[in-house]
């Protein structure tokens, strides 16, 4: 179906898991990786670009700029990094990559859940009526991943417990089936409280990041 759509716009290519690497400079794709979860690398500026380094290039470097002999080397650093938490193989890594236009998905993807827990369904329903509203989206995600990020997941009886300073639950969430394989509500600890959305908590009362006192 997706192929049969190249016409509007949309191209398909076997390619690296990471986020835009059309556009964003390689080290920065490596930094927004959030699935796959990168260890060390995931949310850590200063450690991608020294990967990037590594592979002998340099911070405004791009994916298609590396060789074949790099690309593998980039492989198997991505691999060796997963392995910290599961074992993985290069299909976890080389997929089936797909562009609308300028937009990449897997990118879009994460604006979406980072929006979603930020201001609720509108901003969604706004993209689906006014395609360019993505990019306000993928700029949102952009400027608060891009300054560094972290998740320290809390595997409890009923929730996930997460400090974070990139207070979305959902990416939080899908980090956290990455590295424990199920799935459980995802509450963000902050300053002694507990924030949450209506994604996990139906009963909360408005969208966006709301405090819940109660997760039995």
């Amino acid at each position: 179906m997706v192929e049969s759509s190249q016409s509007l716009g949309v191209s398909v290519e076997n390619s690296f898991k990471i986020p835009n690497y059309k556009q964003l400079p390689l080290f920065v794709s490596i930094m927004l990786s959030i699935d796959p979860y990168l260890p060390e690398l995931t949310g850590n500026r200063e450690n991608s670009i020294k990967l990037v380094k590594e592979l002998g290039e340099n911070e405004t470097s791009k994916l298609e700029e590396l060789n074949e002999t790099q690309r593998n080397t980039l492989a198997f650093r991505m691999l060796a990094s997963m392995s910290k938490y599961r074992q993985a193989t290069s299909e976890d890594i080389i997929v089936s990559r797909i562009f609308l236009m300028e937009y990449d998905i897997l990118e879009m993807a994460f604006a979406s859940l980072l929006s979603l827990d930020f201001h609720g369904p509108n901003r969604i329903l706004e993209m689906v009526f006014n395609p360019s509203f993505a990019e306000t989206m993928i700029d949102e995600f952009r400027s608060h991943a891009m300054k560094g990020f972290f998740f320290d997941i809390r595997d409890e009886k009923n929730v996930y417990k997460v400090e974070t300073n990139l207070k979305s639950p959902q990416l939080a969430h899908l980090i956290a089936l990455q590295q424990k394989g199920k799935s459980k509500p995802v509450v963000i600890v902050d300053g002694g409280k507990m924030f949450s959305t209506k994604f996990f908590f139906p009963q909360l009362k408005s969208n966006g990041l709301m405090r819940i006192d109660n997760v039995n």
